[in-house]
């Protein structure tokens, strides 16, 4: 009796591998057709992918409203959600108590600022917020675009500003709100009540 069944099996597994066999061999195109047989590339595909489309398909793209907005933003990567906007990196976040707003910026050295930014130092007798910092951020002082340091920062009027821009491959860094920086900018939450 186990023969037998050992016997049905066995021709029957044989059966469903020669099945198998045969529907795989079918899905291989035959090599007698060398159209079949050598892939065919469109010429959009032949080309190489442009410095854009990388940019683009490297954003998470979100569109549900009920979505986090992303860690950062940039022309290529929205926040998302209707409610976010994205901020460039000196636009001070929403605080609760009356003059956090300008403390966000305070600084002992330039290190301590954004790219374009330079320390300028509180001086005994400085209205608030010198009262509670060593210095606070403001736009370098220039002469030409040299003195602000960076590709992203141009010489306007006398103080470094930021370039403008509509993506990110115009800039060193990212193209936010408009204008180029070295860091990504910051999602809003226009839903919040304004700083006081």
């Amino acid at each position: 009796m186990r023969k037998k069944i050992a016997q049905r099996l066995s021709s029957s597994g044989w059966f469903l591998v020669g099945v198998l066999g045969l529907a795989g061999f079918a899905c291989v195109p035959s090599a007698s057709d060398p159209a079949e047989s050598e892939p065919t590339i469109s010429a959009a595909s032949a080309l190489s992918e442009s410095d854009e489309d990388r940019v683009a398909e490297s954003a998470p793209t979100q569109s549900s409203p009920t979505d986090a907005p992303p860690p950062g933003c940039w022309a290529e990567r929205s926040c998302g959600a209707r409610k976010y906007v994205c901020r460039t990196a000196d636009t001070p976040r929403p605080c609760g108590a009356a003059g956090c707003a300008e403390m966000q910026f305070a600084c002992s050295s330039d290190a301590g600022c954004l790219e374009g930014y330079a320390c300028v130092l509180c001086k005994p007798g400085d209205p608030f917020p010198c009262s509670f910092a060593t210095g606070l951020c403001r736009p370098k002082t220039c002469a030409a675009d040299r003195d602000c340091g960076s590709a992203n920062v141009v010489c306007q009027s006398g103080r470094c500003a930021h370039k403008t821009c509509r993506s990110s491959l115009s800039c060193r860094g990212y193209c936010v709100a408009g204008a180029c920086w070295n860091k990504p900018g910051w999602c809003h939450d226009t839903s919040l009540p304004p700083p006081p």
